[in-house]
């Protein structure tokens, strides 16, 4: 039997779970995602590996409300920043599990996932 202390600890209440200490790269979160907003509709958002002045190109389809008009994303320590074109966050997130982020929006601190 495995044990995840991280899930243990956001089982307890604490915060998100924590990430283990090689998936803060941007090589590891480039690629498709999906994403629920929140009002629970699905978008699409496609991180790519290309970096332009400090943040990496980001792509998103069908996404809408305070999430419309993601096109960039940054790492900052364990949290990747979804950004809009002139670098304003969308949401931050953090990894809860492989393949899965959860946050928040950043103008109403409402709960964002994405997964993969």
């Amino acid at each position: 039997m495995s044990f995840d202390p991280g899930a243990m600890f956001a089982a307890l209440g604490g915060a998100a779970a924590a990430p283990a200490t090689n998936a803060a790269t941007p090589a590891t979160y480039a690629g498709t995602w999906q994403m629920s907003d929140p009002s629970g509709r699905a978008c699409t958002i496609d991180l790519k590996n290309t970096s332009v002045g400090g943040t990496y190109q980001a792509w998103s389809s069908m996404c809408s409300g305070e999430l419309f008009g993601i096109q960039k994303w940054q790492l900052r320590g364990y949290d990747v920043v979804l950004l809009d074109l002139m670098g304003k966050p969308k949401a931050t997130l953090r990894a809860t599990q492989p393949n899965r982020l959860d946050g928040t929006v950043a103008a109403s601190g409402e709960r964002v996932s994405m997964w993969r």
